[in-house]
């Protein structure tokens, strides 16, 4: 059986394919300045006038804000900023040497430490300590991988990626 394909058809599926990888890139309409933003334009947190951290850099990728920071005690954290009218805050810390072994609890623990850490760097940072408060409250409840109300209108997520060298805690702070 021969199959015969019309030109109009051929035409019609390229423009089709077209549109499709076209529309695909395309950035978000009227988002990608942020000027329809309630929090505007994600700006950088942290500083390397900080003494404790030793390197920083703050970029803005199509519509997030990306933080790079290395902190004296050799941790490294990105902080990825994105959302326009409800912002998500996602913490990913490298933490050196073998993790493997720490139980749930241990990375909601974790996690507290880590905002505690940040809280204390600065006056100004104050805000996360209260968090990593609001977090032990509360880390009976918390389940890895799993979104939590820690105050109305405000949720965490915590996880991990392990590795014999290095771990990742993945925490997320949301509206």
């Amino acid at each position: 059986m021969k199959y015969v394909v019309s030109k109009s058809k051929i035409c019609f599926y390229l423009i089709f394919c077209w549109f499709i990888v076209g529309c695909g890139n395309a950035a978000p309409k009227g988002k990608s300045d942020f000027s329809d933003c309630k929090y505007g334009k994600p700006a950088a947190i942290f500083s390397d006038k900080i003494p404790d951290i030793t390197a920083h850099s703050f970029n803005i990728f199509q519509n997030e804000g990306i933080e790079l920071v290395r902190f004296t005690n050799g941790m490294v954290m990105e902080l990825i900023q994105s959302g326009c009218d409800n912002i998500v805050q996602s913490f990913k810390f490298q933490l050196p040497g073998d993790h493997r072994k720490k139980n749930a609890l241990d990375w909601v623990e974790e996690a507290v430490i880590q905002l505690r850490y940040l809280g204390g760097l600065d006056p100004k940072f104050a805000s996360l300590s209260f968090w990593g408060n609001e977090i032990e409250q509360r880390k009976s409840a918390i389940k890895l991988g799993s979104t939590h109300d820690i105050q109305q209108g405000f949720k965490v997520k915590i996880d991990k990626v392990l590795s014999s060298s290095e771990s990742i805690l993945l925490l997320e702070l949301s509206q």
